[in-house]
């Protein structure tokens, strides 16, 4: 066995509880995807196999475990610290200085091609002739993760412990990075949202808070399977509701029955055709029995329907969350944006973001997809076309008042507002209170979550409200401005997000580094900044 986790909970400092008896197995060479919900405790559950100090998991082998990068916050740190070579380097070239010191010797652990593992692996993640002494936060967002894949290269763990590597890196990283692991004869255990890399592995584990459920197969079996379990969930739903109504029906049968066996001892009584003790005596004799029939079918009334709301439950947390925008009403090809000599200078910078002034028109039915470094100003240009910055030089016509702005922070919601006064704020169409809750419970959010501040929500809570709210307010969204809008959302939260985009009849003009939204939107047109 390669990773073995057993009866493994996990709280939080507040003895809030993260996951619960967990138990997981994974084989030597064996490759997996963890999936679950955001805030199920992925990371943290790769971060604790990592420490390998818990009695409830057991490792066969050395791990590297590569946590979310954040790019912007790296600092202080060079290549060879970043590839976890610079105590063999050092320990190398004072052995070749001359050095008979044993620590030296322990610290290059017998590795003396260590300086030709290190320049192979630099070539095959195209990092090749940079100086080992560069400090990292000098080097791209994606040099800075081929860095770390290329540690994984050198170090050759028997274990790999991913979380998001797909983050910040280009297609061609993202290609050698697919290459790589489908050549790793190792362990891999990953969290990724990136779909082509979970149909890449073999199993599947879904993590919820009541513990981890195997599926035996890539990330579109685990779709296929819970899909079967949908529908299983759905049929035994429909049979107790048909028992249920079966129920009913006979209590109704039976107090219609009780109704005229009472009568007729009335009347029995009223003839005079039997003496009194025995009318009575098979009186009290039919409302015990009447009774214990009405006790028996109250009990099974109460048990199907205990049942039943149980299943709606589960039902409710396992099926997928379908989403829509409302559709563009215009007819193609009309103008919706002209942008004539544009440029834009933040106060913190001496010049202006671009070289040359943008000229740009925009129509309807385009998906437009903006594309640059980063700095190169493809959220300013963004902005600008949403009305939330004002070009220093030019102008920008907009020529449709219904325009969505959506950015990776859902900044549209009000994060101190409640999820209802959130939704009660966005009720132009000026829909009942009970209307306007029934919008919410369609969009999955159930009474008890309608006092839940929305800085307390999910990234997929976040889109779910941001779309209800929307749908709300517009009849239609004639464009959609989407600035990496699939960033903080889970597997699911994204699954939802595809899917309304690619029925969503209308214009788009996005940013985003995902290739699954950009296979989903399907851009006709590409701009480089």
């Amino acid at each position: 066995m390669s990773i073995v986790i057993k009866n493994l909970s996990y709280e939080h400092s507040d003895k809030t509880p993260l996951f619960h008896q967990v138990d997981l197995v994974l084989n030597k060479g064996e490759k997996a995807n963890l999936i679950g919900a955001n805030g199920t405790g992925k990371s943290t559950l790769l971060k604790l196999i990592s420490t390998t100090s818990l009695p409830a998991i057991q490792l066969g082998g050395t791990a590297y475990y590569l946590p979310q990068i954040n790019t912007n916050q790296i600092t202080g740190q060079t290549i060879q610290e970043a590839l976890q070579t610079d105590k063999k380097l050092q320990a190398l070239h004072r052995i070749l200085q001359g050095s008979v010191e044993e620590q030296d010797y322990i610290d290059l652990d017998d590795d003396w091609q260590i300086e030709e593992n290190i320049a192979q692996a630099l070539q095959y993640w195209q990092l090749e002739g940079k100086d080992l002494t560069l400090p990292m936060h000098q080097l791209s967002g994606g040099q800075q993760m081929r860095v770390y894949f290329a540690s994984i290269h050198i170090h050759q763990p028997d274990i790999l412990l991913l979380d998001e590597p797909t983050n910040h890196i280009d297609q061609a990283t993202r290609q050698l990075l697919f290459d790589f692991l489908d050549q790793y004869r190792g362990t891999v255990l990953l969290v990724s949202h990136d779909i082509e890399l979970l149909n890449r592995q073999s199993l599947t584990f879904e993590i919820t808070t009541q513990g981890i459920q195997a599926y035996k197969g890539n990330y579109d079996f685990y779709k296929m399977q819970k899909q079967e379990e949908l529908s299983s969930l759905q049929h035994r739903i429909d049979t107790l509701s048909k028992d249920l109504r079966q129920v009913k029906t006979d209590q109704q049968k039976l107090l219609q029955k009780q109704q005229k066996a009472v009568g007729q001892h009335k009347k029995a009584e009223q003839k005079g055709g039997l003496p009194k003790i025995v009318v009575n005596t098979l009186k009290n004799a039919a409302e015990n029995s009447s009774a214990k029939s009405t006790e028996v079918q109250v009990e099974k009334q109460q048990k199907l329907q205990g049942e039943l709301w149980e299943l709606k439950d589960q039902l409710e947390q396992v099926k997928p969350f379908h989403l829509n925008f409302n559709s563009s009403n215009l007819h193609t090809n009309k103008v919706l944006f002209q942008v004539k000599e544009v440029n834009y200078q933040y106060e913190s910078t001496a010049d202006c973001i671009w070289s040359t002034p943008l000229n740009l028109e925009i129509r309807s039915g385009e998906r437009l997809l903006i594309e640059g470094v980063n700095g190169s100003g493809k959220s300013t240009l963004l902005q600008l076309l949403a009305g939330k910055l004002q070009p220093t030089t030019g102008q920008v016509e907009r020529l449709t008042p219904n325009i969505v702005y959506l950015d990776q922070f859902y900044a549209l919601l009000d994060h101190h507002k409640t999820i209802l006064e959130q939704a009660q704020a966005f009720n132009h169409n000026l829909l009942d209170e009970a209307s306007l809750k029934n919008t919410l419970f369609q969009y999955g959010f159930r009474p008890e979550s309608w006092t839940k501040p929305i800085m307390q929500l999910s990234g997929g809570e976040c889109l779910r409200l941001t779309v209800c709210c929307l749908n709300l307010s517009l009849a239609s969204i004639d464009v959609l401005l989407l600035d990496e809008p699939s960033n903080n959302l889970d597997i699911f939260g994204l699954e939802s997000l595809y899917q309304a985009l690619k029925t969503y009849q209308g214009t788009i003009v996005f940013v985003s580094h995902d290739m699954n939204l950009r296979e989903a939107i399907q851009p006709n047109r590409v701009i480089e900044m």
